[in-house]
């Protein structure tokens, strides 16, 4: 835990028709998994795309 550090989170615009998404940055994590498969590994992303958007329902 002593090896976590949080970065400030920031806004970007990188969503179909200028949506917004709030990233906030992190450090000290070897591996982040979704699904079994790695997305994030050493800081860096890996490309894989695993799982799927979940939407609320009405």
């Amino acid at each position: 835990m002593a090896a976590l550090r949080l970065h400030h989170p920031e806004m970007i615009y990188d969503l179909p028709a200028g949506g917004r998404r709030l990233v906030q940055q992190v450090e000290g994590y070897d591996m982040t998994l979704v699904s079994g498969v790695p997305i994030f590994e050493k800081g860096k992303e890996t490309g894989a795309r695993p799982g799927r958007l979940v939407r609320a329902t009405a």
